[in-house]
C-alpha cells in the first residue's frame, strides 16, 4: 500500500525494488534483535546502555564484514551467506586465529574461514515469505511487577505444590 499514486513520478518498478531493499534491511535489524541478543538491553545507566548498542553494532559490522570479504573472494551471492552461520564460524576460527604465532599461519587460517562460509550458502529461496511473527510464545508465567518482598505467588493448577498440599 502507498501514497504514491502517479505512475510516471513513482513507477511500480521502482516502489517494488524500494520495498525489497526496506525488506533486507529489516532483516539487518531482525539480526541484530534476535540473533546478537539486542532486543533486551542489560545495561542500567544511559551511558553504558549506549556503550552496549555501539559495542552490538561494531559486532554486526564486523560479521557483515567477513560475510562481504567471503563473497567477494569466493564469487558468490553475499544474500546466500549466513549471518548466523559467520557468527558461529567467527567464533570457532577466533580462538584459532589467537593461537597462530606467524602471519603466513593466520592468513591460511583466515582464508579457510572464509572458504567454509562461501561454501556453506543458505539455499535459494525465491518469493520466501517472512511474516511478522514469534516462533515461541513467551512463557506463561506472572510478571514481577512488585518488590520480591511482597510478591504473593499465585498456585496454578496442576502445579508440584498444589499436588504436595493434598
Amino acid at each position: 500500500m502507498t501514497t504514491l499514486l502517479d505512475p510516471k513520478l513513482y513507477p511500480a518498478a521502482q516502489i517494488a525494488q524500494a520495498y525489497v531493499r526496506r525488506w533486507k534491511l529489516e532483516l539487518c535489524l531482525d539480526d541484530l534483535k534476535t540473533t546478537l541478543g539486542m532486543d533486551q538491553l542489560r545495561c542500567k545507566s544511559p551511558a553504558m546502555v549506549h556503550r552496549e548498542i555501539l559495542a552490538l553494532l561494531i559486532a554486526h559490522n564486523l560479521a557483515r564484514g567477513i560475510m562481504a570479504e567471503a563473497a567477494r573472494q569466493h564469487a558468490v551471492p553475499l544474500e546466500r551467506i549466513s549471518f548466523t552461520g559467520t557468527l558461529d564460524a567467527f567464533r570457532h576460527f577466533s580462538a584459532a586465529l589467537t593461537r597462530c604465532n606467524q602471519a603466513r599461519q593466520r592468513r591460511r587460517v583466515w582464508a579457510e574461514l572464509l572458504r567454509i562460509l562461501a561454501a556453506d550458502l543458505v539455499p535459494a529461496r525465491p518469493n520466501r515469505r517472512e511474516p511478522r511473527a514469534v516462533k515461541r510464545r513467551p512463557k506463561a508465567y506472572a510478571l514481577l511487577n512488585k518488590p520480591r518482598h511482597q510478591y504473593i505467588e499465585t498456585p496454578h493448577r496442576g502445579s508440584w505444590k498444589s499436588r504436595r498440599s493434598n
